[in-house]
């Protein structure tokens, strides 16, 4: 219900007329979507001084016209990711960038971080929106391997959030330190079921389709053999070149069968692994910095150790894909929230 204040004047005129008419002050406010006090208000104001203008308020002009209101908001929603500096140097008017930035607010435009991911052609839309309704009544999701290769760099962490007092950013207290040079990186493979986080295998130099072949049949298959020994699992991987080279296929074709799932391109959403990624790499981003590839290993080994604790994260993940292919299907293949 708007506020006395937030009735605009052709609603306050039609309140009067209402009023003139004979109507009752309980069925305009019901008209209007206000209270009656709000409708006898402006009653009031049009019997005492002809009008349902607003009175004159105290303090400071408005710096800006409605037009100029206009022209901003239409800066903004022509280039979402042009700055408030940039509409103003844009632009002949005589205010502040704070004056912007507060127009913007006004009209529910407000500075967010945005989020980021790969750009989707009609292509791969279609392919997504085809695995989305293939897979939505699928049932065994308790039962899936989700699996991926993940690099993690040291010295490009998260930005975080930091509550300081004005004036201080440059304060060491305030600082997120970051490593420019001298980057450890370490590549991994792991896997995670609706049970909790499997096995984590570092990856040695160069990755190609020979070191996965082999890391899949010495490392992997075994574990997953103890796993799900009766064989009842499927095993979901992406369209990477390693993943879907000719001898790869033929292995998998042979050892798994139809148990193995290629995701649809570029389907990082519906992979739950990613976001086992996001939430080791964020752990890992707050320890600081690491000065060899072997200290940055042992901090990913106990991070995940760590997190193989939490079952719950793993199945809320796992129960999560309905909803996520639904948002798939909904967005017609189309970048979704997840």
């Amino acid at each position: 219900m708007p506020k006395i204040g937030n009735i605009d004047e052709e609603t306050r005129w039609q309140i009067v007329l209402f009023y003139y008419l004979g109507i009752a002050l309980r069925e305009i406010a019901f008209a209007f979507n206000c209270d009656e006090r709000s409708a006898q208000r402006w009653i009031y104001r049009y019997e005492t001084t002809g009008n349902v203008k607003d009175k004159p308020r105290s303090g400071r002009p408005r710096k800006t016209t409605r037009d100029e209101d206009i022209d901003i908001v239409a800066a903004s929603k022509a280039d979402h990711f042009r700055t408030a500096v940039e509409i103003l140097k844009s632009s002949q008017f005589d205010i502040t960038v704070w004056t912007v930035r507060n127009r913007l607010n006004e009209n529910n435009l407000n500075a967010c971080i945005a989020a980021q991911a790969e750009r989707l052609n009609e292509l791969h839309k279609i392919n997504r929106l085809n695995f989305a309704n293939l897979y939505m009544n699928f049932d065994g999701w308790p039962v899936t391997i989700f699996s991926d290769e993940c690099t993690i760099i040291t010295g490009a962490p998260h930005k975080r959030i930091v509550w300081r007092e004005e004036g201080t950013r440059y304060q060491e207290e305030n600082i997120q330190f970051v490593q420019n040079s001298g980057r450890a990186a370490v590549s991994v493979w792991g896997f995670v079921t609706r049970d909790g986080l499997g096995h984590l295998f570092r990856i040695s130099g160069h990755f190609d389709k020979n070191k996965y072949l082999d890391m899949m049949q010495n490392f992997a298959m075994p574990i997953i053999n103890d796993l799900f020994p009766d064989g009842n699992y499927h095993f979901i991987q992406d369209r990477s070149p390693i993943h879907t080279a000719i001898e790869v296929q033929e292995y998998f074709q042979e050892s798994m069968g139809e148990r193995n799932i290629y995701l649809s391109a570029k389907s990082p959403e519906i992979n739950i692994i990613e976001h086992i990624w996001y939430l080791l790499k964020k752990e890992l981003s707050a320890m600081g910095i690491f000065r060899s590839a072997d200290q940055l290993w042992a901090a990913i080994s106990g991070v995940w150790e760590q997190m193989r604790n939490n079952h719950q994260l793993c199945r809320n993940l796992v129960d999560s894909l309905p909803n996520r292919l639904n948002a798939l299907i909904q967005a017609n293949g189309g970048i979704i929230k997840y």
